[in-house]
């Protein structure tokens, strides 16, 4: 599958899925996995009913061939173009802000860009970088540039979008995330991949306190290991060992504790995807019910959408998906490509059944819920 091998060696990072270690986060927490730009423009046609769902007016943003971006509706009703994107040729990925009030569109390279969309006004802001994460208000950025030296040297800034001022922080740090208000996930003493140049996958995670500039070691988030957050929570979803189960092999889940660094299981739960790695679209986490929700493409027929509480339990099977899942909601949604009509992007709710076709693309992401 051309697409998913291009994700991996845009970014130059190798995951684990029936291997033997961790995973890697660059820029946020999970690995971001760009995809060629999709096509044309959208063309909406209803699926299941969604009479009477409140989920049908989520908003959804994606990029098509054109490097065009458009919001719809879940329901595939009322779409918008909202403007071109600056990334003709280049790999794409799109993210909400974590208030679902801003879209960022990252335009992959060396370095990348940053464009920032408001949905109702246009484009916002361009930023430069190497990786981006969200402030949990979804009001700053926090930004990773590589230096190119030899080694190269990661450094970190923060902008305001709504000043437009830029703070530079005085250290050498990889960006993990920011789950807290002022509080950032790091990793630090950074060691470069000596082939690209442009990955650490060695360093020492830590919390770092904007306000005091004190930090606190997270060992168990350490080299690269990958993990989804949730605003306002302090536990993580993490991958833990391989899984080797038929058809495919897959990579264990266990809940982090980002303040005590204990680990627990979740048990009987396994992921997997059909590359070197877990793309941070397949798994998310709800700040309102404290649930895991993952794509796992290891569990046929088709791809099995999972659902587990951070409290405890295992997994719920909560529905398939015929197709090429694209990214997931906090609340059972899921974008995908239906088998065999890759070009066309559509979004199930897998709690009701509802489905629409929302345009042709291959690439974008649903908002949060709010």
């Amino acid at each position: 599958m051309v697409r998913v091998l291009l994700v991996f060696l845009a970014i130059g990072v190798s995951l684990l899925v029936a291997g033997c270690g961790e995973g890697s986060s660059l820029g946020g927490t999970p690995t971001e996995s760009p995809a060629v730009a999709p096509s044309r423009s959208p063309t909406a046609s209803p699926g299941f009913s969604w009479e009477g769902n409140g989920k049908a007016k989520r908003e959804v943003a994606y990029v098509d061939t054109g490097n065009s971006l458009w919001i719809t509706h879940a329901d595939g009703s009322e779409p918008r173009k909202i403007g071109d994107v600056a990334c003709a040729g280049r790999l794409v990925a799109v993210s909400w802000a974590p208030t679902a009030d801003r879209i960022g569109v990252k335009c992959f390279g060396r370095p990348s860009v940053m464009q920032i969309y408001d949905p109702d006004g246009g484009l916002v802001a361009t930023i430069k970088g190497d990786a981006f994460t969200w402030s949990p208000a979804g009001t700053e950025i926090a930004i990773q540039t590589n230096e190119p030296s030899t080694p190269p040297v990661p450094r970190l800034s923060i902008v305001d979008l709504l000043s437009g001022q830029t703070e530079k922080l005085d250290m050498e740090a990889v960006l993990l995330g920011w789950p807290r208000a002022n509080e950032l996930l790091l990793g630090l003493n950074p060691v470069a991949d000596p082939l690209s140049g442009a990955w650490f996958p060695q360093y020492d995670a830590a919390w770092y306190d904007r306000l005091t500039g004190e930090t606190e070691r997270l060992p168990g988030l350490d080299n690269g290991r990958q993990f989804w957050t949730a605003a306002g929570d302090d536990r993580a979803v993490v991958l833990t060992s391989a899984i080797d189960r038929p058809p495919r092999p897959g990579v264990g889940l266990a809940v982090y504790s980002l303040t005590t660094g204990t680990e627990t299981p979740i048990p009987d739960a396994a992921i997997a995807y059909p590359s070197e790695g877990i793309p941070a679209e397949m798994l998310v986490v709800s700040s309102d019910t404290l649930e895991a929700t993952w794509a796992d493409w290891g569990a046929e027929p088709g791809i099995a959408i999972y659902q587990a509480s951070l409290s405890g339990g295992g997994p719920s099977l909560i529905g398939r998906i015929d197709g090429l899942v694209v990214g997931l909601s906090d609340d059972e949604l899921v974008l995908y490509n239906p088998r065999g009509r890759e070009a066309i992007l559509a979004v199930q709710d897998v709690e009701s059944g509802s489905a629409s076709e929302i345009g042709r693309g291959e690439i974008g992401a649903i908002a949060l819920a709010r």
